[in-house]
């Protein structure tokens, strides 16, 4: 039973007869230094809504970040930000 698309019964079946097993080319990354460069972009955009947005409360932010109060202090401290407690 010769058959004209390669490939076993399953795989003609379920639209996998013809795939080459090529193994995908993976890019190595660092990691721990693509992981710093993301986390400095969001402090960065958190600082920048922290300074430009004094009409949200801290609670506001971290609804919209889906952060805790905790990195918002981390943020300030990190950046020297000090806002007005508005109650």
């Amino acid at each position: 039973m010769d058959c004209a698309v390669p490939g076993t019964a399953w795989q003609r079946q379920n639209g996998y007869a013809g795939m080459e097993r090529n193994p995908m080319a993976i890019e190595k990354i660092d990691l721990p230094a693509e992981l710093q460069r993301v986390r400095a972009a969001f402090d960065r955009q958190l600082a920048d809504t922290l300074l430009n947005r004094p009409d949200l409360t801290h609670a506001q932010i971290e609804k919209e970040f889906g952060v805790s109060n905790k990195v918002i202090r981390r943020i300030s401290r990190q950046f020297n930000i000090s806002r007005r407690r508005i109650r």
